[in-house]
């Protein structure tokens, strides 16, 4: 499907390969009756023709089917909030801290069907008095709530409701890393508007994309470009040097490869790899797993003598993709193995049909990516609730609280730079 110089393989055509992992091949049973009750709803309500509750994670399992179709018809694609991430990611934490789904469901064609998802945090110690959290991750690196495409206004708008009844003090709503533009955006801007409550953003950051229709070779300097390209030739003259894509099924065979490949590099001495924790490396596995049965996920490599010396994982969520996490051998540091291979993963995304975005999920401020991709996501952490000295009082909270996590953190970046002298 692509040539790019010595690539083998291709993406996803997103078509559904048998597989089982080793942990799926046990038969399970049905849920029956007292397994279904046993499934926790809390908090639910109906507003106008829309019903709304919070589903925990027993809950959740058995809705599954229903929470991936929403997915599947979602206004702007998020993975990371989709029960393949979810559910294993809360097997990692103990109950007290494992998030709740609020679903939103309308009666659509005499069947009520789920028309919104949004994973919440648990309560914390202030209870009603604090606002509802959208539950996040380290590893997730996106918060957009799931709304189907059709009625996207209308499962925000009965979120807003549900907030407004279960937080009666907080009463507001504070989602993490969500895009400023797009179908999302426009739903919560338009609910917040109908519902009168206002909608604040305490951070706005831009982070590295890739847009359908991009000129890499106009994107990158031509400094930089006739840099990568020597550096490739120098390469190549002490072994052969090919691009290759891991998809469906083989991904399970080529994760562990990538997760020794990250571990050791700067992540691993860092602390940061997935494999570097069981629990992270746990969720990894059975994130990639699931997404592999549908073929939603490949691993770019770019070999050195038939030997991996930088990966990509990169999920695929219909036309947009995120280029999730990346790892290179650090004794090819020299030819920047990294930014080869993603010149390779971008000439192959721009050449598939389907392709509209790539989200770098990186931080603002990563020098190598930036570099390649001059297209930026822009994202934002909203607050939204009802006016009122309880929301102000709310929104400053919030901001003297993020002011304290960003001078904190910069005395732990201060102290380890003195510390690795």
């Amino acid at each position: 499907m692509f040539d790019v110089g010595a690539t083998t393989g291709s993406f996803p055509d997103r078509r559904r390969k048998p597989w089982a992992g080793p942990r799926e091949r046990r038969a399970t049973p049905a849920a029956g009756p007292r397994e279904r009750r046993a499934g926790a709803r809390t908090g639910g309500l109906r507003d106008g023709s829309i019903h709304v509750e919070a589903l925990d994670m027993a809950a959740g399992r058995i809705h599954r089917a229903e929470w991936a179709r929403l997915a599947s018809r979602a206004a702007e694609a998020n993975p990371f909030f989709e029960p393949d991430f979810i559910l294993p990611a809360a097997r990692q934490l103990v109950a007290s801290r494992r998030p709740t789904v609020l679903v939103a469901r309308k009666r659509i064609d005499g069947r009520m069907r789920m028309i919104g998802a949004l994973p919440l945090a648990p309560v914390g110690r202030f209870g009603a008095l604090a606002p509802a959290r959208a539950w996040r991750n380290p590893l997730a690196p996106l918060g957009a709530p799931l709304l189907d495409r059709d009625y996207a206004v209308e499962a925000f708008s009965a979120f807003l409701t549900w907030v407004g009844v279960q937080h009666p003090l907080g009463n507001a709503l504070a989602l993490h890393m969500t895009p400023r533009t797009g179908p999302v955006a426009k739903a919560i801007r338009q609910a917040a508007s109908t519902r009168a409550v206002d909608c604040v953003e305490l951070d706005d950051t831009a982070r590295a994309a890739l847009h359908a229709g991009a000129d890499l070779d106009q994107m990158m300097s031509s400094r930089r470009r006739r840099m990568l390209a020597r550096l490739r030739r120098r390469l190549a003259k002490t072994g052969v040097v090919s691009t290759r894509v891991t998809t469906g099924a083989a991904v399970e065979d080529d994760m562990d490869a990538f997760f020794e490949l990250e571990g050791s590099g700067w992540k691993g001495r860092r602390g940061t790899a997935l494999a570097s924790s069981i629990r992270t490396l746990a969720l990894a596995r059975a994130f990639l797993r699931n997404l592999s049965k549908e073929n939603r996920c490949t691993i770019v490599w770019l070999d050195f003598d038939g030997a991996p010396i930088a990966g990509a994982v990169v999920i695929h969520a219909g036309a947009t993709s995120f280029y999730w996490k990346i790892a290179f051998d650090e004794r090819f540091a020299a030819y920047s193995p990294g930014m080869q291979l993603m010149l390779d993963a971008s000439r192959m995304m721009l050449a598939d049909p389907d392709f509209t975005l790539a989200d770098s999920c990186s931080t603002p401020g990563s020098g190598g990516i930036e570099a390649i991709w001059k297209g930026r996501r822009r994202v934002a952490d909203l607050l939204i609730g009802k006016p009122g000295l309880g929301f102000a009082v709310t929104t400053e909270i919030e901001t003297a609280r993020r002011g304290l996590r960003a001078g904190a953190k910069g005395v732990y970046r201060k102290v380890a730079g003195m510390m690795g002298r």
